[in-house]
């Protein structure tokens, strides 16, 4: 009877954790659509809203930025493409962040570091996308090896 009445239980590591929240979610395709198609839709409408093409008709901008989102899904480019590039920055911005945190306690605080941390920055980001180039089958990843 209490299993009945028993809505969700907790444990360390057991089925009912939020991992399996999150295997759900990857079950329902929401990360390889819903999360790419907000971005697609979010990036679109902002730009045409700062830009300002159509003034003052926030709905057409809706209307625009509704249609490349569901259209960047139709082929899988997006779908595929997002999960190697923002996996491969969340390890970039990882390795930036421990320089800058080691630049702060070591280097001093002059001109020449703030213009080294920018440069390795830039490093970064090119690696990031030729790597990700590379691994979706774009031409560009293979000059890097």
């Amino acid at each position: 009877m209490l299993k009945g009445l028993m809505l969700a239980s907790y444990g360390y590591g057991g089925s009912n954790s939020f991992g399996s929240f999150l295997s759900a979610l990857e079950q329902a395709d929401f990360f390889s659509l819903v999360l790419p198609f907000l971005l697609v839709f979010a990036l679109v409408y902002g730009i045409l809203t700062k830009i300002k093409i159509f003034e003052g008709s926030r709905a057409v901008n809706g209307i625009i930025a509704l249609v490349v989102g569901l259209m960047s899904l139709q082929f899988g480019y997006v779908s595929q493409i997002f999960p190697e590039l923002f996996s491969r920055t969340g390890v970039g911005l990882a390795i930036l962040l421990v320089v800058i945190i080691l630049g702060g306690m070591f280097l001093p605080k002059v001109g020449w570091a703030n213009y080294t941390l920018l440069g390795i920055g830039g490093v970064v980001i090119v690696v990031v996308l030729v790597q990700t180039a590379g691994v979706v089958g774009w031409g560009a990843g293979s000059w890097f090896y």
